[in-house]
C-alpha cells in the first residue's frame, strides 16, 4: 500500500456541515449593547432585533460548539474494488504499446507519463473537524462530531453505484477509532453512511480543471463519556466514485483531541447567521453565547470576527471566490460572542447566496483559523 503526502494549497478554504438537533439552552439577559464593525462605528441590537435574532436561532436548530480547522493530510491513499481490496494501479495502468496506457474512465495519462499520480487527488484532505454540544448546565452528555473532507479526482464522487460481480452494492462511507492515552481503541463507529446530500461537486479544480473538486461532509453523536476519555481518532473514508476499474477511493486521517476547549485561538466558535432580522430586512450574525452559557471547561473567546462576499457560480471556497469582499478585504465585523448581533449589509432577502467567513478573536497566537460557510438569503 503506498504512503502518500499531498500538498495543501490555500484555494481549499474550510466549510463545516454541522448539523445538531437543538438543545434547550439556558438564557441569557441580553441588553442593548455596541458591538464594533470596525469601519462603520458601533451597532446597537434593540429589542425587537435581539427577540427576533433569538427565535431564528431556535428556529434554526443548531447548538454551541467549536470548529477544528486542522488541514490533516491524508496518510493512506488508495483505490479499492468491489471487495474493498487494494487495487494495483501499477497492473491497471500498464502499457499496451510504446506511447498507450489502458483507458480507465477517460483519463489515460497526465501528460508526463505519470498515469498512477494522474489518477489519485492532488488534494484529499481533512479540511474541518468540528464539535457541538448542548449547553443546558454547562456539562454535556453528548457531542456532536462533524467532518468535511475535500479533494480534486478525476473521477465523479456518489453516494452509491452498483459494482462488481452480480452487482455489488457499493456505500461512501467512514470508520471513526476512539483512542485512549495509552492507545488503545475504546470506542469503534463502523462503516457509516455518508448522505447524497453531503457530497457536493463544486466544479472544475481551479488549478487543474480536468479535475473535479469536491466537498464531503459527515456527522455523528458521541456519549460524552467516551469524548472524555479521547486522546487521539483514527477515521478512514471510503469514496464511492463513478468509475467501474476504480470503484472506490479510500484515506485514512489521524488527529490528536488536544485540549481545544481551553485554547480559543486554536478553535473557531460556532457564530448564528440570521437571514431577515436585521434593520431593513438584512440578515445578522449573532455571537456563539448569544442564547446559552458555555460547557464546562471551554475558555471563551471574548470577539468574532468576520467577513462576507457573494458566492460567484458553484464555487463555495473564500480564495476562489472573486466577489467584493464586506466590510473591506483588509476589514472585520467585529462584535461580542456573548452580547453580538451586527447587521450585514446587502443580505436582504433574495439577494441569493453568500460565502461567509469567521474565526474567534483571542489574546493568543497563532490567530484563530477562518471558518467558511455558505447561506442563501
Amino acid at each position: 500500500m503506498k504512503k502518500l503526502l499531498f500538498k495543501l494549497t490555500p484555494i481549499l478554504v474550510l466549510t463545516v456541515l454541522l448539523s445538531a438537533l437543538f438543545n434547550a439552552c439556558t438564557k441569557v439577559d441580553l441588553k442593548t449593547t455596541p458591538v464594533s464593525t470596525n469601519n462603520r462605528g458601533p451597532i446597537e441590537a434593540d429589542a425587537v432585533t435581539i427577540a427576533k435574532v433569538k427565535a431564528a436561532i431556535e428556529k434554526s436548530g443548531k447548538t454551541p460548539g467549536y470548529i477544528i480547522a486542522e488541514n490533516v493530510p491524508a496518510t493512506d491513499v488508495h483505490y479499492m474494488d468491489a471487495n474493498d481490496k487494494t487495487i494495483d494501479l501499477k497492473t491497471l495502468f500498464s502499457r499496451n504499446g510504446p506511447d498507450s496506457y489502458t483507458p480507465v474512465c477517460d483519463y489515460q495519462t497526465d501528460g508526463n507519463g505519470d498515469p498512477i499520480e494522474d489518477m489519485l487527488p492532488l488534494d484529499y484532505i481533512l479540511g474541518s473537524f468540528g464539535n457541538s454540544y448542548g449547553c443546558t448546565s454547562g456539562t454535556p452528555t453528548t457531542y456532536n462530531l462533524s467532518f468535511n473532507w475535500f479533494l480534486a479526482i478525476h473521477q465523479l464522487i456518489v453516494a452509491s453505484n452498483l459494482y462488481g460481480t452480480g452487482g455489488t452494492l457499493l456505500h461512501s462511507r467512514y470508520t471513526f477509532k476512539v483512542k485512549n492515552s495509552g492507545g488503545s481503541v475504546i470506542a469503534t463507529y463502523s462503516n457509516v453512511y455518508i448522505m447524497p446530500d453531503n457530497i457536493h461537486d463544486d466544479g472544475a479544480y481551479l488549478i487543474d480543471p480536468t479535475r473535479e473538486l469536491f466537498q464531503v461532509g459527515a456527522t455523528f453523536n458521541m456519549d460524552a463519556i467516551t469524548y472524555a476519555a479521547a486522546a487521539s481518532f483514527t477515521v478512514t473514508v471510503t469514496l464511492t466514485t463513478n468509475c467501474n476499474k476504480t470503484p472506490q477511493l479510500s484515506a485514512t486521517f489521524a488527529m490528536n483531541n488536544t485540549s481545544l476547549g481551553s485554547t480559543p485561538c486554536l478553535r473557531t466558535d460556532e457564530v448564528y447567521i440570521n437571514g431577515n432580522t436585521g434593520t431593513g430586512g438584512v440578515a445578522t450574525a449573532a455571537g456563539t453565547y448569544i442564547v446559552c452559557t458555555p460547557a464546562t471547561g471551554i475558555t471563551v473567546s471574548p470577539n468574532h470576527e468576520l467577513q462576507y462576499r457573494k458566492k460567484v457560480g458553484t464555487i463555495t471556497t473564500w480564495d476562489e471566490t472573486t466577489s467584493t469582499i464586506y466590510p473591506t478585504a483588509t476589514t472585520f465585523v467585529t462584535f461580542s460572542t456573548y452580547t453580538g448581533i451586527p447587521s450585514l449589509p446587502n443580505t436582504t432577502v433574495g439577494s441569493g447566496t453568500w460565502l461567509i467567513r469567521f474565526r474567534n478573536k483571542a489574546s493568543c497566537t497563532p490567530t484563530a483559523p477562518w471558518v467558511t460557510e455558505t447561506y442563501t438569503f
